[in-house]
């Protein structure tokens, strides 16, 4: 799990790159993240090991962790509110799973996010989503899609 994380830190965004970046640590590096050894070395686990371990995570509980872990570097001027679909993260018989997150402003840095049932479902997931932030005299910004005929006429 450090590993994984580890590597996400860096910017890693796939399962396969995530295996490809640790076979590529040095023997210190695997010792700090935890890799096993085999025969007096460190040895990095498999892309399937990854993504096993992964998925037997419990993504809500990592999640809380890794929000307050993030919230200790603080949030800057402003965070963005905003909604992306996982993408692959469909089945047959489920579509792709919608995430909606409060990012800080300029970095890459998720300070919170939560699932929603549906794209259309942002907007009131945001008061659940950020009302534990503490964002007294920040700016909070959203790409927030509406028909045309709500926005009032600026003359």
């Amino acid at each position: 799990m450090t590993l994984a994380l580890a590597a996400v830190a860096t910017g890693v965004t796939t399962l396969l790159a995530i295996g490809q970046w640790a076979a590529d640590l040095t023997q210190e590096q695997l010792a700090m993240v935890g890799a096993s050894r085999f025969k007096g070395r460190y040895v990095p686990p498999s892309e399937s090991a990854i993504r096993r371990t992964l998925q037997r995570s419990d993504a809500a509980a990592l999640d809380a962790i890794l929000e307050e872990w993030m919230a200790d570097f603080g949030f800057g001027d402003a965070v963005a509110f905003d909604g992306k679909t996982v993408r692959g993260s469909g089945s047959d018989t489920q579509g792709p799973r919608h995430l909606v997150a409060a990012v800080v402003h300029g970095t890459t840095r998720v300070v919170a996010q939560q699932d929603v049932a549906s794209k259309t479902h942002e907007i009131p997931v945001a008061h659940d989503l950020l009302a534990p932030l503490a964002l007294d005299g920040k700016m909070v910004t959203a790409d927030v899609c509406t028909p045309k005929r709500s926005w009032p006429t600026i003359s």
